[in-house]
């Protein structure tokens, strides 16, 4: 519907202009359109350049695609990212070797503008999302940790088709238990919450919150259990402290600084 009534609209503004000028007139027996045939008439018009343009970006950078540590894995479509729907490209230059453009992007906080480049030098392909710069995807990456066969880098269809949609956190409720204040979803049943990057979509962080019956599938640890467990279940020399980030290995970490309120399992590149 919002699609619809911004076609509609940009439509009504090329047909006004038209409209104000004096028309010639028609023979006798013709009838001239109707403003409501012209709106419709322009809005097939920016309907059919949208779709070129959709078209034209999937020819540039349609595919599957990660970061350089083989995680936030994203798939590029003929009109999503990751299964989150781009209504429009803007501001397109270059061609199939070079290039960039915005895209509009319809998430679920509302419509998003990001950034796109991409590259093609002597057949090396890569993609920069805003500051993420991104190469052909080639291995799936083993898990190191998971949540209730839940994995970092998972999208949020893949995350709503286990737990469904959960509740969408405000931006203080985030920044309260991991700091950023990025989209993130909490699902009360089972005290766990997930932040998701906001360049590719995936998740990024999942967070297990004090009280909460989810838990780490290998160890079966969570907030509630002792410091001193982490470190027997994962063989580490030493018991974690409140406020440590140790790495766990394929680009991935545990994080205690929000520890006994939760504990994070996280992207080993974040903060």
């Amino acid at each position: 519907m919002k699609r619809i009534c911004s076609l509609l609209a940009a439509a009504a503004l090329m047909t006004s202009g038209a409209m104000a000028f004096a028309q010639e007139a028609l023979p006798s027996g013709e009838r001239g359109a109707t403003p409501v045939e012209r709106i419709e008439a322009a809005a097939a018009v920016i309907e059919d350049a949208t779709t070129k343009n959709l078209n034209r970006l999937h020819e540039c950078v349609g595919g599957e695609w990660c970061d350089e540590n083989g995680h936030r894995a994203v798939d590029m479509g003929e009109n999503t990212i990751n299964g989150i729907r781009i209504s429009d490209v803007m501001n397109f230059t270059g061609n199939p070797y070079s290039g960039s453009a915005t895209m509009m992007i319809l998430g679920n906080s509302g419509t998003t503008y990001s950034n796109i480049y991409w590259e093609n030098v002597a057949g090396q392909r890569s993609i920069t999302l805003g500051n993420l710069r991104m190469v052909p995807k080639t291995v799936n990456l083993r898990p190191a940790e998971t949540v209730g066969g839940l994995y970092l880098d998972m999208t949020l269809k893949e995350l709503e088709d286990k737990y469904g949609a959960g509740r969408l956190m405000t931006a203080s409720e985030t920044q309260a238990i991991c700091g950023p204040a990025v989209e993130s979803r909490y699902f009360a049943n089972v005290g766990m919450a997930v932040s998701f990057d906001p360049r590719t979509y995936t998740i990024d962080r999942i967070m297990l919150v004090k009280g909460g019956s989810a838990a780490f599938d290998i160890s079966v640890l969570n907030a509630d259990s002792p410091l001193y467990r982490y470190a027997e279940v994962y063989n580490w020399g030493s018991a974690p402290q409140q406020g440590d980030i140790v790495n766990i290995g394929t680009g991935e970490a545990m994080n205690f600084k929000y520890y006994p309120q939760s504990v994070i399992l996280q992207l080993s590149d974040l903060n």
